[in-house]
């Protein structure tokens, strides 16, 4: 679902949604905020002279199977999804998908091409990490990963994107660190548990690992091959003299929700700064 002509805009984000989302479930609610995303991205352009003119055009993808966790209640579809969220084929076959929408926004732009943003959320922030992996040039300038388990790369160039083009961002209550450090925890708890049961533990363990669960890499938001943006609150300018106070996002899901007021969050601006190509706008991680 796009907001505004992905052809002719100059600044194009494709956003790539995680755990649980559905075409019938999600795709309001991401249309809602892609047009708020659009909206503060035009807002800051309109605030920068030369980029009064600029137009954007930001994309709710949903063109991949994501893990599905149903709940409790249905155990075996809880345990597909959780096997399904915590290694990456379902990501490796929407990165597929994605890279060749990537490709079909390049083939079908009038002009010079767009400045393309790549972002994901979540588990689909390790779909777009493989899909900027897919061979090919993809036609993809920034990058912007948030609430990540890891996207399988350490490098912008892994990426194949320039340095001081990949962004991230996690909040600091945000439950995916568990992700990186749970299995330390679970391993150090096995170890100090009395014989045998430590072995057995420690087998367990081991057999967990050899499965390749949650094994995506390193935490992106902490990698500093990558530029971190903040999330807490703060207060911004508005481009025309005054201030805008921007709210906290909090969680795991806040980064793209505007604010009850409609107001953009801390999370939001940064978003919206790098799809305009205003990335030396956006706040940086205190």
């Amino acid at each position: 679902m796009a907001i505004g002509n992905p052809d002719t805009a100059q600044h194009v984000s494709v956003t790539a949604p995680g755990l649980n989302t559905t075409v019938h479930g999600s795709i309001g609610s991401m249309s809602e905020e892609a047009t708020n995303l659009q909206r503060e991205s035009l807002r800051q352009l309109a605030a920068t002279p030369g980029h009064e003119l600029e137009g954007v055009s930001t994309i709710a993808w949903i063109g991949y199977d994501a893990p599905q966790v149903p709940g409790w209640d249905d155990m075996n579809g809880s345990a597909q999804g959780i096997w399904a969220v915590s290694h990456d084929e379902l990501a490796r076959a929407g990165a597929h998908n994605l890279a060749g929408f990537y490709d079909g926004l390049g083939a079908s732009h009038e002009g010079v091409p767009a400045q393309l943003t790549a972002i994901g959320h979540s588990y689909g922030s390790l779909t777009t990490g493989l899909a900027l992996q897919e061979p090919g040039n993809h036609g993809v300038t920034d990058a912007i990963f948030y609430g990540s388990p890891g996207i399988e790369a350490t490098t912008p160039q892994q990426l194949h994107l320039d340095n001081g083009h990949v962004f991230t961002m996690e909040t600091s209550d945000d439950p995916i660190q568990l992700v990186y450090d749970a299995p330390p925890i679970l391993h150090q708890a096995a170890a100090a548990l009395p014989a045998p049961f430590n072995a057995i533990a420690e087998s367990a363990l081991a057999g967990l690992d050899l499965s390749g669960a949650g094994q995506f890499g390193p935490n992106p938001a902490t990698n500093p091959n990558f530029t971190h943006l903040e999330t807490g609150a703060t207060t911004v300018s508005d481009g025309y003299g005054g201030t805008l106070t921007l709210e906290a996002a909090h969680g795991h899901s806040d980064y793209p929700r505007f604010s009850g007021d409609g107001l953009p969050r801390t999370t939001n601006y940064n978003i919206a700064a790098v799809i305009a190509g205003l990335d030396e706008d956006a706040v940086r991680q205190k």
